[in-house]
């Protein structure tokens, strides 16, 4: 909807300006953008009114009963909204978001197996929807299915790599698991898709936390412990232990263990410590060779411009708030100077760099 909102407002803007007539559309466009304001207030019954003389004004446009949809689905009723919305389904500019909206509504009334059929027309219609990917996983995790959920997200991440929510559910998932590893991976990268907002508060206690748990310190000895001892090897992966190269997440696990050696307790300091010297062995080795993975080049390129404990202090400060803001106190400078570069120079990669755990077990 805020997608509509922003094109509606700019086509308002034009015809305001009085370089163009008022047609029957552009009459429209202003009805719409006052029937969302209704909408996003609550007054669902005044904005589905509004949005119907919308459509007697431009009886082809797409949103306007998708809006319609939506609006019922906001105020509950969903058997409305799910009767309004597979009318949209033929509609030449139907979007992922009218089967995402429809296998919602399934899924809130109980309906689960015509939601996971929603979702399964939307993928055939629209196989690279990270949106559906999740919302076909969040069934199964509502139900606490996690084992069936995760290779939904997981799929989503491939077919859209660049959507942050998939990589989210996943963290979540791997973080309390025996691979933490995987669940450390996507959730830098959610945090780095959508840096400021609840969730990734979450996600930074959360792999904090399974840090934590991975690193365990004993009187004289210490284990480290990201992912599962059990190896799957396919052809490509027998090829490789046979040149010495190994799975990733063995070789990430090793780093560890020789930084770890550097420490005894893990807080965030000493973390932030041990993911500099992690980083460091990784590049005077041939590990960075073995695997050519875009985040970790991002970590190694804020490495060399003095950023990566500040990085790193932003990362995990959800798992030690008072020691992060103690250490930005201390830091001011430091880190403002990583704001104003983190802020215009973003993780960036394309699909082909995504990073995906199934090509790295």
């Amino acid at each position: 909807m805020r997608n509509l909102y922003t094109l509606l407002l700019g086509v308002a803007l034009l015809t305001s300006s009085g370089l163009f007539a008022q047609s029957n559309k552009d009459i429209a466009v202003e009805k719409a953008l006052k029937a969302i304001t209704l909408m996003d207030s609550g007054y669902y019954d005044q904005s589905i009114e509004m949005l119907r003389e919308c459509i007697k004004l431009d009886p082809d446009n797409y949103d306007y009963p998708y809006e319609i949809g939506y609006a019922y689905y906001s105020k509950r009723d969903y058997n409305t909204a799910i009767r309004t919305l597979e009318k949209l389904k033929n509609h030449k500019d139907v979007t992922d978001q009218c089967y995402q909206l429809i296998g919602n509504a399934y899924d809130i009334l109980g309906d689960t197996t015509n939601a996971f059929a929603t979702y399964a027309e939307g993928i055939d219609k629209f196989p690279e929807s990270g949106k559906l990917y999740l919302e076909y996983g969040n069934v199964y995790w509502g139900l606490e299915r996690y084992s069936d959920a995760l290779p939904y997200y997981e799929v989503g991440i491939e077919v859209d790599p660049q959507f942050p929510s998939n990589y989210y559910r996943a963290a979540i998932l791997y973080c309390s698991s025996n691979n933490i590893i995987w669940g450390l991976m996507y959730g830098e990268i959610f945090m780095n898709l959508e840096r400021n907002s609840d969730r990734t508060r979450e996600i930074s206690e959360r792999m904090f936390n399974a840090y934590q748990e991975a690193i365990v310190f004993g009187d004289t000895s210490v284990s480290v412990n990201l992912c599962s001892n059990t190896l799957y090897l396919d052809d490509k992966g027998i090829k490789e232990m046979k040149k010495g190269i190994m799975p990733f997440c063995f070789e990430y696990g090793a780093a560890h263990s020789v930084a770890v050696a550097m420490t005894d307790t893990l807080t965030l300091a000493s973390l932030v410590r041990l993911r500099a010297s992690v980083l460091d062995y990784w590049f005077q080795g041939d590990f960075a060779k073995h695997h050519d993975i875009a985040l970790i080049k991002f970590q190694k390129e804020l490495k060399d411009l003095g950023h990566y404990d500040a990085y790193n202090y932003w990362l995990f400060m959800m798992g030690d708030p008072d020691g992060f803001d103690a250490w930005v106190s201390r830091n001011q400078s430091i880190f403002d100077s990583f704001a104003n570069y983190f802020n215009p120079h973003p993780f960036e990669f394309s699909n082909k760099e995504a990073f995906h755990a199934s090509d790295y077990r």
